[in-house]
C-alpha cells in the first residue's frame, strides 16, 4: 500500500482574503479550517474565487488564494489580514501555480506576468517537506 506523503485541500471560496470585493468565507473557516489545521499530513489549502494571489501562514499551515486567470481584483489598502507572505502590489498580475513533487518535498512556484505581453516569471516560491510517516 502506498504511503500518503501529504494532503492538499482545494476549494473555491477562500477562508482568508484581503480582496476589496470578497469577504473571508466564514463557512469555510468553520467547516474546513479546523480539521485542516489539526490533520498531521495536510500541507496546503488552495482557494480560488478571488482573482488575485495571496499566501498566508497560520497555525503551521499555508493558505493560498490563487485566481490568476480572470479579471484582476484589487486588494484592499486597509487589509484585514496583514500576514500575507507575498509582498506584491495591491493589483496582482495574471498567474498560475506549478507544483513539483520531489522525493523529500513539494515545491510550489507562482509564475506570473509583470506586464501584459511579457514573459511568465517566478514571482513566489516555497516548499514543504513531506509529512512524517511517524505518528
Amino acid at each position: 500500500m502506498a504511503e500518503i506523503l501529504g494532503v492538499l485541500v482545494l476549494l473555491h471560496h477562500p477562508p482568508y482574503t484581503n480582496s476589496s470585493l470578497t469577504p473571508d468565507d466564514r463557512v469555510v473557516q468553520r467547516a474546513f479550517v479546523p480539521p485542516f489545521e489539526e490533520a498531521r499530513k495536510t500541507l496546503l489549502m488552495v482557494a480560488g474565487h478571488v482573482h488575485s494571489y495571496e499566501r498566508f501562514a497560520r497555525a503551521g499551515k499555508t493558505f493560498l488564494v490563487t485566481g490568476g486567470g480572470g479579471p484582476r481584483i484589487k486588494l484592499a489598502t486597509g487589509r484585514r489580514h496583514t500576514d500575507d507572505c507575498f509582498g506584491g502590489p495591491s493589483v496582482r498580475g495574471f498567474h498560475f501555480l506549478m507544483l513539483t513533487p520531489l522525493p523529500t518535498r513539494l515545491e510550489i512556484e507562482m509564475r506570473g506576468l509583470h506586464q501584459p505581453g511579457g514573459m511568465f516569471d517566478t514571482l513566489d516560491r516555497f516548499a514543504f517537506p513531506w509529512a512524517s510517516s511517524t505518528m
